[in-house]
């Protein structure tokens, strides 16, 4: 199962007037054209008298709307509010609960696009108050490249952690895209726990076991920006349990191995003609030929490969030239 919890950004707030009355006063006139001139006369004041009165009503209504305060103090209602020093940057709110007291926290990223290399990100840290009507500012820390920003208790001690999804925006998804794992200590400081600088990292949970997949790319004749990505390593959040890895990390690959071939079954069946199906069916044999090689299954790979060649000559010619250069293919057992 693959884990996606990404939390929307909190949208602004706008005041909306109703035109109802306004449509009405629209077509009035159309009604009464026909009436006689005294009876029209009268009818016009009173439209006019109307209209004032609800001229008062839209004005004193647009005069409450909402303001920004100087503060980041705010009713549990309203929400969390940018302060002022960084409403006019560039930046998203995620709400969570970081301490485990039931309210909601906030994590604002902000972004300083000034950089050329890098966007620069501070992460700052507000947390509810418990008299749940305030956030005090607690912690901030600068991270290069933020995309988003997830939470997942990965330590299993009831408080959550910070996962950082980094992309630095190379050519190579593979190279650019990693994750860092942030611990918040003492309310205030975020330390760093575990940190997967490459990869296109993906959260994988499977039988209990919430693991962190790495991927590597497979092109064969395609482009690199046409081609495959694969399991390349499993790896764990616990930086200094290795001792039964191995045998969590075997567990991992069969299970993924396996909710592949389901997943090439289910497509291939309707023997698709559309471009976009017929590549996520190349993606996915490509996945699981090379997790087989690195189970050191590599006549089942090879056995695997042919078949779907054989079996699916509905595919396109470069698809079946690239499966075919698969099955030649070499990568590193685990």
């Amino acid at each position: 199962m693959q884990i996606n919890n990404m939390p929307r950004p909190q949208q602004s707030r706008t005041l909306r007037c109703d035109t109802t009355a306004f449509s009405f006063l629209h077509f009035l006139p159309y009604t009464v054209c026909c009436w006689d001139n005294q009876l029209f006369a009268k009818l016009t004041n009173a439209v006019v008298v109307c209209l004032v009165f609800l001229t008062a009503i839209v004005v004193s209504s647009c005069s409450d709307s909402k303001k920004a305060p100087d503060t980041v103090a705010e009713s549990r209602n309203a929400g969390f509010v940018v302060p002022e020093e960084f409403a006019a940057v560039k930046s998203l709110v995620f709400q969570h609960d970081m301490n485990a007291d039931g309210k909601d926290d906030v994590i604002l990223v902000v972004f300083d696009t000034t950089k050329r290399t890098s966007v620069k990100s501070t992460l700052v840290y507000y947390m509810h108050e418990k008299n749940g009507t305030s956030y005090s500012k607690r912690g901030t820390i600068e991270i290069d490249d933020v995309e988003y920003l997830d939470f997942r208790n990965v330590t299993n001690d009831s408080i959550p952690e910070i996962l950082v999804h980094i992309n630095s925006g190379g050519t190579s998804e593979t190279a650019s895209k990693g994750l860092e794992v942030y611990q918040l200590k003492n309310d205030s400081e975020f330390v760093m726990y575990r940190s997967f600088p490459y990869g296109e990292p993906e959260l994988w949970e499977s039988n209990g076991t919430l693991a962190v997949l790495l991927h590597d790319r497979f092109s064969g004749i395609f482009a690199k920006s046409e081609s495959a990505v694969y399991v390349d390593s499993v790896c764990f959040f616990e930086p200094n349990q290795q001792a039964d890895d191995a045998t969590r990390r075997l567990a991992v690959l069969r299970d993924i191995e396996l909710k592949t071939l389901r997943e090439v079954d289910t497509l291939a069946i309707a023997k698709p003609k559309d471009a976009d199906t017929q590549r996520a069916i190349f993606s996915k044999v490509v996945n699981r030929v090379m997790i087989l090689k690195k189970l050191n299954r590599n006549r089942e790979a090879d056995d695997y490969a042919r078949a779907i060649i054989k079996k699916n000559k509905y595919l396109s010619r470069p698809i079946l030239d690239a499966l075919d250069e698969l099955r030649t293919a070499t990568t590193m057992p685990f």
